[in-house]
């Protein structure tokens, strides 16, 4: 996975962090994985099931046939070839799933509970941080500093989040670690 990090406003009023993170893999040699590749929907014996281009090779060897939509009569529906036989085809496209498999590495790396392992362990890592100062990210002293530092009318997850940020701005702003920092 490659990263691309850019910090703003170090020594203004909101420190933070732009970090883009790749959903495409490298291979061993630095080429690019797929994201997705192409699934063509295959039927055998009245099963359908979805194969890759590099799947479909063996596949094809099994007896499985790619669907094509053909006209039959004013419907059009997909068949393999060996069932259209004398039937007019639509389009020379096989019926693929609609937005193909995706890399296994690629949807790991989407998933929620890969969001959830890295908020995790960066809570972990932000906590340790700032431990020197006695701080910590733990939910309920991050409620009992936000609820010291304003009554709260009314409760949102915007606002919650927003109060989260100030608090762990506050702690930063006090820190020597804020100064001013060239960009790279």
């Amino acid at each position: 996975m490659c990263a691309h990090v850019c910090y703003h406003d170090t020594d203004g009023h909101n420190p933070h962090a732009h970090i883009m993170l790749t959903v495409r893999p490298l291979n061993k040699d630095g080429t690019w994985q797929h994201k997705t590749e192409k699934e063509y929907l295959c039927v055998r014996n009245g099963e359908e099931r979805g194969f890759t281009a590099s799947e479909y090779l063996q596949a094809q060897k099994n007896g499985w046939e790619k669907q094509y939509l053909y006209k039959i009569g004013k419907k059009k529906e997909y068949l393999p070839p060996s069932k259209a036989e004398g039937l007019e085809r639509v389009n020379k496209y096989p019926k693929s799933s609609k937005y193909g498999r995706q890399n296994p590495i690629s949807e790991q790396w989407n998933s929620e509970e890969q969001l959830l392992h890295w908020r995790k362990m960066w809570a972990r890592y932000v906590n340790r941080v700032l431990e020197a100062k006695a701080a910590d990210l733990d939910q309920e002293k991050l409620n009992e500093k936000r609820m010291s530092i304003r009554p709260q009318k009314e409760e949102t997850a915007k606002k919650r989040i927003s109060d989260a940020y100030y608090i762990v701005y506050r702690i930063l702003s006090n820190s020597s670690s804020m100064k001013k920092r060239e960009n790279p």
